[in-house]
């Protein structure tokens, strides 16, 4: 039988903080920035958003690496992202 290694810390890379090693979802960026749904869908239409790490029709994901910097100042990240086409 194989082993369950979900359950296992050494498999993990980061303990202390889950949060770093898993996607978020366009809701849970919406309600941490606490702003409706349709915002985050605005802003990622018009680029002002980082491109998700998982893009498909009706599914868009982020590691928290890429989002992290949006997450904390959205303003800011706008700013230093200004005129970049692709940002990822």
């Amino acid at each position: 039988m194989p082993q369950d290694t979900r359950l296992d810390d050494s498999n993990q890379t980061n303990n202390r903080h889950p949060e770093l090693d898993r996607y978020w979802t366009m809701k849970e960026i919406a309600d941490h920035l606490g702003v409706s749904i349709h915002t985050p869908r605005a802003w990622l239409r018009r680029k002002q958003m980082p491109r998700p790490d998982i893009n498909g029709v009706r599914l868009n994901r982020w590691r928290y690496s890429t989002i992290k910097d949006f997450l904390d100042d959205p303003i800011a990240w706008r700013e230093e992202n200004k005129g970049l086409e692709v940002v990822k």
